[in-house]
């Protein structure tokens, strides 16, 4: 009884983001023009309920859960491919909707005075000498001073709250190429606007 009080506060909650994100309609990122269909609202409720309390991660293991167990719930749930297609289509909503939640979930105990800022590799592909063969269009070669070593790769910034004696609670995510300087890309994204360098 738990699980379905679970998935119905989830996609109440997907479908409040909706009406308070209006442009999510605008755009149509997919056809939802017949109610019988299944609607974009459907594939993100499935794919936050299942990975957050069945602790599935991957988009398969999500569809097999829903397929099996959730059927009576979706009962116009697509193929795999369909349903992955769709969520490929509909990712630029999962950035909004991380942004509210973090913004709507700052624990008491942030300094939101203090502010730290880190970053860190993401390797597709080590060594100095090698090409890389994964996302090209996005990676690039960079260093890593703390780690010393030249990978092909992204990096992941992260400013973040303060928390005396835990882990910082994340203000901003941002993603660069690995040849991207900290500082750099933080000016350019005016993260700290009114601090002194």
């Amino acid at each position: 009884m738990c699980q379905k009080l679970n998935l119905i506060k989830t996609y109440s909650w997907v479908c409040d983001m909706f009406d308070k994100n209006k442009q999510w309609n605008c755009i149509r990122l997919s056809n939802n023009n017949t109610p019988t269909y299944f609607a974009d609202q459907e594939a993100i409720a499935i794919y936050l309920f299942v990975g957050r309390y069945q602790k599935h991660s991957k988009i398969s293991e999500i569809y097999d859960f829903t397929k099996h167990f959730l059927h009576k719930w979706f009962p116009n749930l697509p193929s795999y491919q369909k349903f992955n297609n769709r969520l490929n289509i509909i990712y630029p909503i999962f950035y909004d909707i991380t942004l509210d939640v973090i913004s709507n979930n700052i624990p008491e105990n942030a300094q939101l005075d203090t502010l730290l800022l880190d970053s860190l590799p993401i390797v597709t592909c080590k060594g100095r000498n090698r090409v890389a063969k994964v996302a090209r269009d996005c990676t690039n070669k960079g260093f890593c001073s703390t780690k010393n070593m030249f990978y092909f790769g992204v990096k992941i910034h992260l400013l973040a709250f303060r928390r005396k004696g835990t882990i910082p609670f994340p203000n901003k995510i941002y993603f660069s190429a690995a040849s991207e300087n900290d500082l750099a890309v933080v000016k350019e994204l005016n993260w700290l606007v009114g601090t002194l360098f």
